[in-house]
């Protein structure tokens, strides 16, 4: 049975052979393995990396 991530293209435009997870792709974490086939809407990993970044975009634009 042939790997279902195989040669996959992802929704972010990446081409992957593994399951390296987007946020691991884009180097902000050093290691991370996608587990729900690259569905980031779904993932929690995902949705906590996306509101700690835009918490850090808001602590560096609130003067202080």
């Amino acid at each position: 049975m042939p790997d279902q991530h195989s040669n996959k293209t992802t929704p972010g435009g990446f081409t992957s052979d593994d399951r390296e997870c987007l946020w691991m792709k884009a180097k902000v974490v050093n290691f991370k393995l996608c587990d729900r086939d690259y569905d980031c809407a779904e993932c929690y990993f995902d949705k906590a990396m996306r509101a700690a970044w835009k918490q850090e975009i808001e602590d560096q634009e609130t003067p202080g």
